[in-house]
């Protein structure tokens, strides 16, 4: 992603757009619709809030200028909910039509399908789980710009668990680990029979729990699907279904995300072809 961000951004995607069309014999005057996925929620004015990762957003409308670039229909969709389409056409939760996609990485977010459609709320803003009040203090400067639940339980907030955990131990022998280290050494380290590491990954599943149960409160899904490069990793699955069973009064399904990282471009292809006329 081009760091200057804003319209050096949405240059970008349309250059890879064309690339991609034409790396697949594809010439761009056929091509009827494209979907972009994005973080953040949709303003009704086409600009788009709540994507600090990408800067400038918040000053362009990003499918208004996306569709003077490349002369087609352009749809935006938040990146979650783009991944739940893919998961319900393809994935874990395919034909599965109440659950949700709580994805986690450098963010975090959720997507939520109910009676098959997926949920966005008054504002745009359903799934912003990333403000959920866990996990530490909600009127702190850093939760109040990127959430409380995203500050402890996103990459960065694995790592701190990790700081905490060496704090706290005397002995550390037997361990790759660092202050420095990050979710994705910690993750690792656990795969290969990492004890400290293990200790971080169960201190991480206890805190997603938290959210998993929150969320099943309000929208009660047949299924949680984990997403995201953390969420997916199968080394979140079991301790986060052991913490879960232990806090929940009724079942929750969880599992790991069918699709990966593919979810959000196999959802955007679908949003793409929902966006055009039926064809007799």
């Amino acid at each position: 992603t081009d760091e200057r961000g804003g319209m050096d951004v949405i240059r970008q995607i349309a250059r890879l757009a064309r690339e991609v069309a034409a790396q697949g014999g594809v010439p761009w005057r056929r091509v009827d619709a494209l979907s972009l996925g994005t973080p953040g929620v949709q303003n009704p004015d086409g600009t788009i809030r709540l994507a600090d990762n990408v800067r400038g957003l918040d000053e362009v409308r990003v499918a208004a200028a996306l569709r003077r670039l490349l002369r087609t229909e352009v749809r935006v969709e938040n990146d979650v909910n783009m991944a739940v389409l893919g998961e319900f056409e393809l994935g874990v939760a395919a034909g599965c039509r109440n659950f949700v996609l709580l994805a986690l990485g450098t963010g975090v977010g959720m997507g939520v399908m109910v009676d098959g459609r997926i949920i966005r709320g008054g504002r745009g803003a359903a799934g912003e789980v990333a403000y959920l009040p866990i996990g530490g203090v909600p009127s702190a400067p850093a939760s109040l710009r990127r959430g409380t639940f995203e500050v402890a339980a996103a990459g960065s907030g694995v790592s701190e668990i990790l700081k905490r955990r060496l704090s706290n131990q005397r002995r550390l022998s037997g361990t790759s680990l660092h202050t420095g280290s990050s979710a994705r050494d910690i993750y690792s380290a656990a795969a290969l029979g990492d004890s400290l590491a293990a200790e971080v990954v169960r201190d991480h599943a206890e805190l997603v729990a938290q959210a998993v149960l929150a969320v099943a409160s309000v929208v009660d899904p047949e299924l949680v699907v984990m997403g995201g490069g953390i969420g997916s990793n199968p080394l979140l699955l079991a301790p986060l279904r052991d913490a879960v069973g232990r806090i929940t009064p009724w079942p929750i399904r969880v599992e790991s995300s069918s699709l990966g990282a593919d979810a959000g471009l196999i959802g955007a292809v679908h949003h793409a072809r929902r966006s055009l006329p039926e064809v007799e």
